[in-house]
């Protein structure tokens, strides 16, 4: 999964000159989202806005991960879980979009209530606590620093010892692959120079 950069911009609707109905920016794009994906982080809220993720087409194809109908909210941050648990995330330093916060008018937060939200967390975590994960790099020192030393030694025998480990280690390679070929995309875009 590719996570790129996301800007947010406030915006209201109006009714332009020729009389058809249009919207007026209020703010300069504002980069509100961190510039980089974090799957430990993510699982307390979605930090992503949906249109700055592309997701790898064997996700669906070969993982069999569908967009779940029983979700009245957060069906983007399921995907997105699911996407950076089962196969990995490797972002793309690149602004790709424009979220548009609408000033007026209502929306998902306005029209669900705060129990249709929880129950569909709650769904969303369930799922996913239900399955083997991948975690990117550099996540077992941070669980580590969460846990302290001895739960993380415990946490980390339990861990690569599973079945579940095992099994998974398909999920891990073809992970290690989508970071091998995001990679190979960005230095054919750059022409092999790096970006700063």
């Amino acid at each position: 999964m590719a996570p790129s950069r996301a800007n947010t911009q406030q915006i209201s609707a109006e009714v332009w000159p020729s009389g058809q109905q249009g919207f007026r920016t209020l703010s300069w794009p504002l980069a509100e989202y961190a510039p980089h994906f974090d799957q430990l982080d993510h699982l307390s809220a979605n930090r992503s806005p949906f249109m700055s993720i592309a997701f790898p087409r064997n996700l669906f194809t070969e993982l069999g991960v569908e967009a779940d109908e029983m979700l009245d909210v957060c069906e983007d941050w399921d995907l997105i879980l699911q996407g950076a648990f089962l196969v990995g995330v490797a972002d793309v330093p690149a602004l790709t979009a424009i979220y548009h916060r609408w000033q007026t008018g209502a929306s998902s937060y306005t029209r669900h209530s705060a129990a249709t939200w929880r129950a569909s967390e709650r769904r969303v975590l369930d799922k996913l606590d239900a399955s083997a994960l991948v975690l990117a790099p550099g996540q077992i020192h941070r669980l580590r620093a969460m846990l302290g030393d001895e739960g993380y030694r415990e946490a980390y025998e339990s861990l690569t010892s599973s079945s579940s480990w095992k099994l998974t280690a398909h999920l891990r390679d073809a992970r290690r692959s989508v970071a091998r070929n995001v990679a190979r995309a960005r230095k054919r875009l750059t022409g092999g120079r790096e970006r700063s």
